[in-house]
């Protein structure tokens, strides 16, 4: 990036891969990786020149003339393609940009085709299909391929008069077992009907071998084909034989293993094949609600029934545009403002998952200019209950258009995090460690590790050491297995020590210098970039005393562990100041549960305002929020300073003026035979009053409270519950999901709603 400006930045920029945000990744447009471009300071520039170079790879499969420099605007969440340069000699493309983003190269004719121009408004009248042919292309099937062949045309046109947009896709297959394991071939997509035509035609009709083809490769192939977000979805089988197990990656598969992929994905799999297959291939059809059909009629009688399924599907519902570029069918239209309808299930209905109307103006290289297109924005997609991809649903999710690091699994042996990685707890102490090396070293007779124990100390940090760790992980790792992050954190830069250090602490790290080379000599604080040498005294910032093995480098180093301990630096491992870390490490279950659920990021900042005494009861959905900005994001309550559990005061302050009583009333109650506490909003005359703000819907901690309310009830603690609902005077909302009133309603839970 080259930018215009008042200084030298380029040191402080950097340019992270996005690689496990599906918010960006499901971009159906997207062409290679896409990049978050990260200042350290908040820096404003005059003009920059964002440039890519396109590799060999992608220009197989793109036209330079056709890529695109786009970038994500997280506050509205559209994709804004920039006017952008190419040059064919060095496969460059370049843009002029003015700040820091997201930005990613994509297909322009990609991005208008999912867009479907046709509409004006933001509601569509075409449906949309992706359709994947899977033909086996041995040597019997030269007629079928023929019949798709010559009414390949019909096919699109009919579902077109049929209001259904449809991409298609291409694989063909015979026996990976006979003819080798790339006999599965994927052709990808198709919007062009020609050119499908003519792929279509030069596939080869032989092989095969024995009668069974391993069609179930095939369908693994499809499954894998990057379907676009919130289109219907559809795989067309077209074989004469049956079915052997077996993939290219797993010779154990099984038809329906694939076929529950397939419908876990959403994906309708119709067989087109001999009626004496019928019964093998049932299955598929049968778990995906598709269709069998006969491979030896003609095409009105074979491809018609799938066909009309394809077109009642795509006309069922309501679908609309989404600024990011998608088009997704919703089950009605949001216009309406029905909050019954909850298109993905996630608990959340679509009219508050959505935004609102947004046009848009992307840089058109077809036509050479801006066009304008009317979207919906959203708080998180309706169509998908998991918009990030990060493993927390979207009603469960403080950031559900941003990917979280999360703890699938923390014990004894090993931290699993959402992204694959798995950190393998060092049970040593690197100073047991670095002992035992050195006297290993120097043939001293008394060890402290056995052979044993060092062995599989070396073992576990070569593990680790072959990882790529993210910063977030890193933050939770320093903390649960303190010591042995050391060993990965000393081959890190002092940066990346220090910005986990910062994180932890919220502060930057103090730097002490040992006044000396003699071990009885005391440690001085001093202030950064202090001159430091053999005579004048080693310079260690915590970050460094706390997240490294610098200290263990010296000969000396038992001496200065122990001075270190006097100056009173964090060692995360033995104790933490209140002054320096409000995270009381001793207390990781709690701080383990609110990462596992919220993430690395806002769980630790939610650990910091609800601490041990809240966690059963104080966490709430990210829709109760309440943001000012609309971004789901807990920087508002960061920036003032607000406990989240108090954002709701409007109404406890409505319960105090009308309801007089003890207010955060404590009573103990059990969940499933687990004990919990619950801090009532205000306790009157025998009623537990709980107010809430905005618009609730039923998340899993929402849940929890309920359950907890009927424990009251049921045990008599409290005469009844009523839960009172207003309006949130920072987003206008009021009001409850209705898995929500009838989870009230079937514990005996009255509420109201006071506008």
């Amino acid at each position: 990036m080259e930018l215009t400006g008042v200084g030298d930045f380029s040191q402080q920029i950097y340019a992270e891969p996005i690689k496990y945000n599906e918010t960006i990744l499901d971009i159906n447009c997207l062409v290679g990786t896409a990049y978050d471009f990260i200042h350290d300071e908040d820096f404003v520039f005059e003009s920059g020149k964002l440039s890519f170079v396109i590799d060999d790879d992608i220009l197989q499969d793109y036209d330079i003339e056709d890529l695109a420099i786009a970038w994500y605007n997280d506050e509205n969440n559209s994709l804004e393609l920039l006017e952008t340069f190419c040059d064919n000699t060095t496969s460059m493309i370049w843009s002029e940009v003015n700040h820091f983003s997201k930005y990613m190269v994509v297909s322009s004719s990609e991005y208008f085709y999912n867009l479907d121009r046709t509409s004006i408004d933001s509601i569509l009248k075409s449906g949309k299909a992706d359709i994947v042919f899977a033909i086996d292309t041995t040597g019997s099937m030269s007629y079928p391929i023929s019949n798709v062949y010559n009414n390949i045309d019909k096919f699109v046109s009919i579902l077109s008069e049929n209001n259904v947009d449809v991409r298609l896709g291409l694989i063909e297959y015979r026996d990976i077992f006979v003819d080798g394991y790339d006999s599965t071939k994927c052709y990808n997509w198709y919007t062009d009907v020609a050119k499908f035509k003519s792929k279509l035609k030069s596939l080869q009709i032989n092989g095969g071998g024995d009668a069974p083809e391993t069609a179930v490769d095939a369908l693994k192939s499809a499954n894998d084909m990057e379907y676009r977000t919130g289109v219907g979805k559809y795989i067309i089988l077209v074989t004469d034989a049956g079915y052997k197990n077996g993939t290219t990656e797993n010779v154990y598969a099984t038809l329906s293993s694939e076929v529950n992929r397939a419908k876990t994905k959403g994906i309708t799999v119709s067989i087109v094949t001999n009626t004496m297959y019928f019964d093998e291939y049932k299955y598929a059809t049968e778990q995906t609600d598709g269709i069998l059909a006969n491979i030896n009629q003609q095409f009105s009688y074979s491809f018609i029934p799938i066909i009309d399924k394809i077109g009642i599907d795509a006309n069922s519902g309501c679908w609309v545009r989404l600024s990011n570029g998608f088009t997704v069918k919703l089950e009605k239209d949001p216009n309406l403002g029905d909050d019954t309808i909850d298109t993905d299930k996630d608990g959340i209905p679509d009219v508050v998952e959505l935004g609102t109307k947004l046009t848009i103006r992307p840089f058109n290289k077809e036509t050479g200019k801006k066009e304008e297109i009317s979207t919906w924005t959203f708080y998180s997609n309706p169509v998908k209950a998991d918009t990030d991809g990060d493993g927390i649903l979207d009603v469960d999710d403080l950031r559900p258009k941003d990917f979280d690091v999360t703890i699938i699994e923390n014990n004894e042996e090993k931290i699993e995090f959402n992204t694959g990685n798995i950190w393998y707890n060092i049970p040593y102490t690197a100073e047991d460690y670095m002992c035992t090396f050195m006297e290993y070293a120097t043939g001293a007779a008394e060890i402290i590790l056995t052979d044993e124990e060092f062995d599989d100390c070396t073992t576990l940090i070569g593990k680790n050491s072959k990882q790529k760790f993210t910063i977030d992980e890193l933050v939770v790792i320093s903390i649960l297995n303190n010591e042995g992050a050391k060993f990965y954190l000393d081959e890190e830069s002092s940066k990346t020590r220090e910005t986990i250090f910062e994180i932890l602490t919220e502060r930057e790290s103090r730097y002490y210098q040992r006044q000396g080379v003699l071990w009885w000599i005391e440690w001085k604080e001093v202030s950064k970039g202090a001159e430091k040498g053999f005579f004048k005294g080693t310079v260690y910032s915590e970050a460094d005393l706390n997240l490294s093995l610098k200290i263990y480098q010296k000969i000396d180093f038992r001496d200065i562990l122990d001075a270190t301990l006097k100056v009173g630096a964090v060692v995360f491992t033995f104790t933490i100041a209140a002054e320096v870390l409000p995270i009381v490490v001793a207390n990781t279950q709690a701080l383990v549960y609110y990462v596992k659920t919220f993430g690395v990021v806002q769980g630790i900042q939610m650990y910091k305002y609800l601490g041990i005494e809240n966690l059963p009861n104080g966490v709430i959905s990210w829709l109760q929020m309440d943001m000012a900005d609309g971004d789901s994001s807990l920087d508002d309550l960061v920036d003032k300073g607000i406990p989240i559990y108090k954002r709701g005061q409007t109404g406890e302050e409505y319960l105090k003026k009308n309801f007089p009583g003890e207010s955060q009333q404590y009573f103990e109650t059990y969940v499933d035979g687990v004990k919990y506490g619950r801090y009532v909003d205000m306790y009157s005359d025998g009623i537990a009053y709980e107010a809430k703000v905005g618009y609730t819907c039923l998340s899993k901690r929402i849940k929890h409270q309920v359950l907890k309310d009927a424990h009251l009830i049921e045990q008599n603690k409290v005469d009844k519950v009523v839960w009172v609902f207003f309006r949130s005077e920072i987003t206008g909302k009021l009001g409850a999901s209705r898995q929500l009133i009838e989870l009230l309603n079937a514990y005996n839970i009255e509420f109201l709603f006071i506008d």
